[in-house]
């Protein structure tokens, strides 16, 4: 949960967790995000392994706590086409059916609602070609503009603009060829 507020700095100001109980499988998550607007979003998830359950609540509130939406997915709607999941509209009281269900699909809408012009622009991008490529889909689902820095790179995603490489610009010149010379070069790594 951690890491999906850290793909919504635009957005987020800070974030708190105010719960967070595991017991094997199961586990209870509580925690409380502000918005760069001033509005809350209050998120509730459990998972039950006893009964394979998931219950949630995602509460979008003003700064004064009215509410903007709730989504949920308690069992009160059951004419709702995507019953049990369904949403609160804090400004017309009406309840609405929902396939937002997750903690990313909320704050993709609220992203859209707070800063609907701006655009997000994913520069150096994450190296899937190397591990997880499953991160892919993450990527361009979050991001309107792709700029790659490796050609080959578009293989992978499939909206990457190559842009060029930033050091590529500060070398005046390089080898054309491969000559065996003898040595090795030991580059190391960022990582520990």
């Amino acid at each position: 949960m951690i890491d999906i507020f850290k793909e919504f700095p635009d957005i987020i100001k800070k974030w708190e967790i105010v719960k967070y109980d595991v017991e094997g499988s199961s586990f209870r998550f509580n925690a409380k995000v502000e918005f760069i607007d001033h509005s809350l979003l209050i998120i509730k998830e459990y998972f039950y392994e006893s009964n394979l359950k998931r219950k949630y609540s995602f509460h979008w509130i003003k700064k004064d706590e009215n509410l903007i939406y709730r989504w949920d997915n308690s069992t009160h709607w059951p004419d709702l086409s995507t019953f049990p999941h369904h949403v609160h509209d804090g400004n017309s009281g009406n309840v609405n059916e929902s396939r937002m269900t997750t903690l990313e699909d909320i704050l993709i809408f609220i992203r859209e609602k707070i800063n609907p012009n701006v655009k997000i622009i994913y520069y150096i991008l994450p190296q899937v070609w190397a591990w997880k490529e499953k991160r892919v889909a993450k990527v361009e689902k979050y991001c309107d503009v792709l700029a790659s820095i490796l050609p080959f790179e578009q293989q992978f995603y499939n909206s990457a603009q190559y842009v060029g490489h930033p050091l590529l610009d500060e070398i005046p010149r390089c080898k054309e060829k491969y000559e065996d010379t003898g040595y090795i070069a030991y580059l190391p790594g960022s990582r520990k």
